[in-house]
């Protein structure tokens, strides 16, 4: 029997380093994330993820202006979690399109990426309907000054 004690002892340990490692892994994943909605007050973030099981995935973190052009892409990638999103030069400035036809392939980067995309449109998309669709204000008597809305508590 010790040698059941031993297994159940050493499973406990390694499910413990396993919740260790993916603590630290959300801490810094949570860190990048606030520290790029912290950077602009405008735009869009998108995020896209490519999962593989034994080869590691990716994840891709896209900031875009107001204008859909990319501010920031940083990628993350591998399976350690010593992985660290690292920003990828040479593509600030670019359209989403452009950015879409550099990410060709099948590699976890280019899909994480164009998932990103993806979600940026998507967004921008819903924004956009629901800013047609938002009736005027209420109209002003001659004379006077439109009512103003009032700003919403965050």
């Amino acid at each position: 029997m010790p040698t059941t004690q031993q297994l159940l002892l050493l499973l406990t340990l390694f499910w413990a380093l396993q919740v260790a490692a993916s603590w630290v892994q959300y801490r810094h994943y949570r860190g990048a994330m606030g520290e790029a909605t912290r950077r602009w007050s405008d735009g869009y973030l998108g995020v896209g993820q490519s999962r593989r099981r034994l080869r590691g995935g990716a994840v891709a973190l896209l900031e875009v202006d107001p204008a859909l052009r990319v501010r920031r892409l940083q990628l993350l990638g591998g399976i350690s979690i010593f992985a660290r999103f690292k920003p990828q030069e040479g593509a600030e400035g670019l359209t989403l399109q452009q950015l879409a036809a550099q990410a060709e392939g099948s590699t976890p980067q280019a899909l994480a990426i164009r998932q990103a995309i993806a979600q940026v449109e998507a967004v921008h998309r819903r924004q956009t309907e629901c800013a047609a669709e938002a009736p005027a204000g209420p109209a002003a008597p001659e004379g006077q000054a439109a009512p103003q809305p009032r700003p919403q508590a965050a």
